[in-house]
């Protein structure tokens, strides 16, 4: 080749400190994990108010609760490695795992989620992360 090989490193979405949109990473780091394969699946059921019914709750309004689960790995070819300047973090040793649970249209804009890191475990496993139903 000329030298003139771009090697493209991709991450996944993730929360930004309390904050995170729908459908990303709420228990890893901003560029926590890189690599030039990613794969991820991420599961959500909307149980509505089903929850606060059961127990013969009426808080008011119409709270959605919700139960997730998100998954990803990466790897980071020996090729791609060897042409970096800043070593990255691929993960390794398995998929990275979270699961948890949501409460969300409260006041019909705001949802809170509680999720729990399963893997690749830190000294901070547990997040709560909060989002607007609308973005700017």
């Amino acid at each position: 080749g000329d030298g003139n090989i771009r090697y493209t490193l991709f991450d996944f979405e993730s929360r930004n400190s309390i904050v995170a949109p729908r459908s990303v990473f709420r228990t890893m780091s901003p560029l926590e994990f890189q690599g030039d394969q990613v794969w991820s699946a991420m599961f959500e059921q909307n149980f509505y108010d089903l929850p606060t019914r059961l127990l013969g709750i009426h808080p008011g309004g119409d709270l959605h609760w919700f139960g997730f689960a998100n998954a990803a790995g990466a790897t980071l070819s020996s090729e791609t490695a060897g042409k970096l300047a800043t070593p990255v973090g691929p993960i390794l040793n398995g998929p990275f795992v979270e699961a948890g649970f949501g409460i969300g249209n409260i006041f019909n804009i705001l949802r809170f989620d509680a999720a729990w890191r399963l893997t690749h475990k830190t000294d901070r496993n547990f997040f709560v992360t909060g989002t607007l139903a609308f973005s700017f």
